[in-house]
């Protein structure tokens, strides 16, 4: 196998467990490489390594078609590389590792944008992203009913508390109040509000929107209407165009809740905990 010449240094590695967590384009990994052990200086060092990378058959390089951003190329693990990230684990679904549907290269493209801006943020205020779930990857049971959140992870404060998130991402593709739809809002609040009673630990549901701040009111409404505990904040949205522009988009309240307050997804961290670089990683959050 062309990889076993190939000698990978931690940034290599830190390069292919990004990629693992979703398709990633070569912006998108240089603003995420900030988080890195060492940052790719520019654009075209980064897709040397990439090219090194793909011949080894460590990734597999695709075209977007369908996106805000035709065009581009984005990156994917190949089977050889998980292998070697994960010993003797079985392989996990062959979608993982295969061309995006044109289908849903948009909700893809658009879910990369918010796990590196949060992953980003996640740095640049001194916080720890632990328990880190891909689309499709964590199946949420409640009784005989299911759901598969776009992703999910818990922030960890330097003081040891604990926020735990679902993300759901909106392109207004979906029904918000049809009981028969499966994906549904209607539908998915439901769950989301038996899970939350049968859950020892809170989370906040995540409904990140892309196309049109009305989606959001339309959102948060059914949510208001289905709360089971009206005291109870589950379900926060705010529109991605927003998230991704704001540059503290963790710690200042930019979502909205079901009773129409403004929140934020974790208290202010204080200064003296947050990284050195915040330069560098400051930088990044523009991108």
């Amino acid at each position: 196998m062309a990889s076993q010449s190939l000698h990978l240094t931690f940034r290599d590695f830190d390069l292919l467990t990004a990629i693992e967590r979703c398709p990633l384009t070569v912006r998108q990994i240089r603003a995420l490489s900030h988080t890195f052990h060492s940052s790719f200086g520019s654009e075209r060092r980064l897709q040397d390594r990439l090219a090194i990378l793909t011949r080894a058959d460590l990734l597999r390089r695709f075209r977007y078609a369908a996106t805000d951003a035709p065009g581009r190329y984005y990156y994917m693990l190949s089977p050889e590389c998980y292998r070697m990230l994960h010993g003797d684990e079985p392989l996990p679904s062959p979608g993982i590792f295969r061309e995006v549907a044109i289908a849903r290269q948009h909700h893809t493209h658009r879910l990369a944008d918010c796990l590196v801006k949060t992953l980003v943020a996640t740095r640049h205020v001194g916080l720890e992203m632990r328990d880190f779930a891909r689309e499709n990857a964590l199946k949420l049971s409640v009784a005989d009913d299911c759901l598969y959140p776009d992703s999910s992870f818990t922030l960890v404060t330097p003081d040891g508390r604990l926020f735990q998130f679902y993300v759901e991402l909106d392109n207004s593709t979906e029904p918000v109040a049809s009981p028969r739809e499966r994906d549904s809002w209607l539908r998915k609040i439901q769950f989301y509000e038996r899970l939350q009673d049968e859950s020892p630990s809170r989370f906040r549901v995540l409904a990140l929107v892309t196309k049109s701040p009305q989606r959001i009111r339309n959102i948060l409404a059914m949510a208001n209407s289905l709360a089971r505990n009206p005291q109870r904040s589950l379900l926060y949205s705010v529109f991605l165009p927003e998230y991704l522009d704001d540059p503290m988009p963790l710690t200042v309240p930019i979502f909205t809740d079901h009773r129409d307050e403004q929140v934020s997804l974790v208290p202010a961290i204080p200064q003296a905990f947050r990284p050195e670089n915040q330069e560098a990683l400051a930088s990044a959050m523009a991108v």
